[in-house]
Formats: C-alpha cells, sequence, structure tokens
C-alpha cells in the first residue's frame, strides 16, 4: 500500500511539474490582458482636451524623428535600454496602448520603449521609430520577447501569414494592419525598418532563434480599413478547459484513490 501511495504521490508531482510552465503562462497572458483591457478602457474614457494634446506630442515627436530605426537601436534588444526621453502614455496606465493579434491569441500593453522593465510586462515601441497614429509615412517598430518559459508574448508571432490581421489601439483610436511581410535579419540590418514609405506599416520584431538570439524576426503589416469580428483574447476557452481538466482529472484521482484505500481498509 505504501509503495502505490509512493508512486501516486511521485506521479502527480512530476504531473505537477510538467503543468507548471502551462499554468503560469495562462496565469501571465491573462493578467497582461487584463492590464491591456484595463489601458483600453482608460484610453476610450479620456477627455477630449487630454486626447488632442497627447496626439499632438506624439505628432511632433515622430515629425521630429529623422533618423528613424538605428542599428544601435535593433541591437539593444535584449539588452538594458535607456529609458524614452519624451514618453507618451495613458493617463494612469504607463502605457502608450495595446496590441492584439486574434491569429496567435495575443493581447498585450505596449510601452515607450524597450527596457527588460517594459518588455517584461508587455510589448515596446522601439525608440527611432514612430508612434502608430494611422498618419502617411509611420512606420511603428514594436517588439516583444519570445521564447520565455512563463510567458508567451511574440513567441508565435512566427506562425502570422500574408492576410493575417492585428491591431493597435493608441490614445482611444485602433488601426488595422494586415501581414504583408515576413523576414529574418541581421541586428544590423534595419533597411526593412526605414521611416518614411509612402504607406503607413506596423513591424513586429522579436529575437531569434530561441536561446541563442543572433537575429530579428520581421513581421510587417500595412494600415488597411479592414473591420473582422472582434476577437476576445487570452479567455481561451480551449487553455481554460485543458486546465480546469487537469484539475478536475487530479482531483477525481485523489477522490479514487482515497475511496479505494478506505473500502480495502473496512474490508480488513
Amino acid at each position: 500500500m505504501r509503495k502505490r501511495w509512493f508512486s501516486t504521490l511521485v506521479f502527480l508531482i512530476g504531473l505537477a511539474i510538467f503543468a507548471s510552465p502551462f499554468v503560469s503562462q495562462a496565469y501571465n497572458a491573462m493578467h497582461q490582458t487584463g492590464i491591456a483591457r484595463s489601458v483600453d478602457r482608460r484610453a476610450e474614457n479620456l477627455d477630449t482636451k487630454i486626447v488632442n494634446t497627447l496626439t499632438e506630442k506624439a505628432e511632433k515627436r515622430n515629425n521630429s524623428n529623422k533618423t528613424g530605426v538605428t542599428e544601435k537601436s535593433l541591437k539593444s534588444l535584449n539588452k538594458p535600454a535607456e529609458a524614452v526621453s519624451d514618453m507618451i502614455t495613458t493617463p494612469d496606465s504607463q502605457a502608450l496602448g495595446t496590441i492584439s493579434i486574434p491569429k496567435i491569441d495575443v493581447y498585450l500593453p505596449i510601452y515607450d520603449g524597450v527596457s527588460e522593465k517594459e518588455l517584461q510586462k508587455g510589448a515596446g515601441l522601439l525608440p527611432g521609430s514612430s508612434i502608430p497614429l494611422g498618419g502617411q509615412g509611420e512606420h511603428a517598430v514594436i517588439t516583444g520577447h519570445s521564447g520565455l518559459p512563463n510567458k508567451i508574448m511574440f513567441t508565435n508571432i512566427g506562425k502570422l501569414k500574408k492576410g493575417d490581421l492585428f491591431f493597435i489601439q493608441v490614445l482611444g483610436k485602433e488601426f488595422t494592419y494586415e501581414v504583408d511581410k515576413k523576414k529574418v535579419v541581421t541586428p544590423e540590418n534595419v533597411e526593412d525598418l526605414a521611416l518614411h514609405h509612402p504607406d503607413n506599416f506596423v513591424t513586429l520584431v522579436t529575437c531569434t532563434p530561441y536561446g541563442v538570439n543572433s537575429h530579428r524576426l520581421l513581421v510587417r503589416g500595412h494600415l488597411t480599413d479592414k473591420r473582422p469580428t472582434p476577437t476576445v483574447i487570452w479567455e481561451q476557452w480551449w487553455l481554460m478547459l485543458l486546465l480546469a481538466s487537469g484539475l478536475i482529472a487530479i482531483v477525481a484521482l485523489l477522490l479514487w484513490l482515497i475511496r479505494r484505500t478506505i473500502k480495502r481498509r473496512k474490508a480488513k
């Protein structure tokens, strides 16, 4: 009997260890979803004067940006980064806006900068790139971690294909982008992140391959007026069902073992 209990205990411990990364990912994703939803809600309820002031400040920064993304900026990913001096945030949220990518179940706050503190909480706007305001010639570069054991972040942006949509919300306005290009480059190659294209672009960037981080994966989208059915992000029924099923299975197994033990003792 003791051997069986020991074997069961070892099995349950192993199951808990196996499941812990998935549980951690689910918890962090739901936490980030809550933050992102809060950022959007606050932005939608901002006073018009505040929105106009912040928009003017963002436009001024975009217009004064003559260098665009530099090699230094792209190489700074995964390294300590300096804070943005003229940072723009939604009042009471510390975030610039949000990004949602229904295809890969991502809904994250976007921070104005790429320090490790910011990238641990969500996505970051790479210094030198545009603030996404929907204007011509803008090119926002949004970065996120990938391959983290307890957070999904931008791990799955490589699964995006041409025609997939993602959404940016800044200061209460939502912009839709359609993926049109995917490319892997070295950190010194910033040609694809250049400013002043005739169109409006947002490029998603993450380090690749996992654990090596010698290159950068770029997924670019152009501004479009397509409006698909809204998708609820990271209230993922499949993951919640998986976690719930796992917990129910563990509880059921424990109850079965207890009941079986009681019956055997009574039989003696």
